[in-house]
């Protein structure tokens, strides 16, 4: 069981980092400077020339996209 968790966890990571290549720029950046900086979301804000609101709506749409994007890519592992 750990053995399949463990390669499910890796295969979602590939696919997180595949899709996450696959964002804008600009949307890159903003996950970048939340998530691995830890900035401050005002931080965030400020730097991508956005209300704070803004970038908390950006966030969430992108873990969405992202979601979306890793559950796609492992339909079509299982179904290859």
């Amino acid at each position: 069981r750990r053995r399949y968790l463990q390669s499910e966890f890796d295969s979602r990571l590939r696919h997180l980092d595949d899709c996450v290549k696959r964002l804008p720029q600009r949307q890159q950046s903003i996950l970048s400077d939340f998530y691995f900086e830890q900035r401050a979301i005002e931080d965030v804000a400020r730097r991508a020339e956005k209300s704070v609101d803004a970038v908390y709506k950006a966030i969430q749409r992108m873990r969405k996209a992202l979601r979306t994007c890793i559950e796609m890519k492992q339909q079509q592992e299982a179904t290859a």
